[in-house]
């Protein structure tokens, strides 16, 4: 769809789709000024999708073969999908650092970020 120009179209069906997003809330989304900037970077997708593979099934063999220090943030009030992906990903890679980020969802703030990347980038 990318490749066809159809940039929106690609990223309303990996938000329905993939990220399981409900259909109405894909549309206010599309309402919304921001959507230009999902539209922008549309082009990505085929990056997760080769990444996550049918079905968004964890790619086990890929996150068990990671030998740099990865650090997995969850914000505490994001869906709980995204939620149960973050501790599957933490529990599958050779000693990731596993933080829930108190107060925060998937769009976290910089000011809850920015400790955790610093105590993080410190200890490695």
């Amino acid at each position: 769809m990318v490749k066809q120009g159809r940039r929106a179209e690609a990223a309303e069906v990996f938000m329905v789709e993939a990220a399981e997003v409900p259909v109405e809330m894909v549309a206010a989304m599309r309402a919304h000024s921001s959507w230009s900037g999902v539209e922008a970077i549309a082009h990505t997708l085929a990056y997760e999708a080769a990444v996550m593979g049918p079905g968004n099934a964890l790619p086990t063999e890929l996150l068990t073969s990671i030998t740099q220090p990865t650090l997995v943030l969850i914000g505490e009030n994001s869906p709980a999908w995204m939620t149960n992906a973050g501790k599957a990903v933490a529990a599958t890679v050779p000693r990731a650092v596993h933080r829930i980020l108190e107060d925060q969802t998937h769009n976290v703030a910089p000011q809850s970020l920015a400790p955790e990347l610093l105590e993080f980038l410190i200890a490695i």
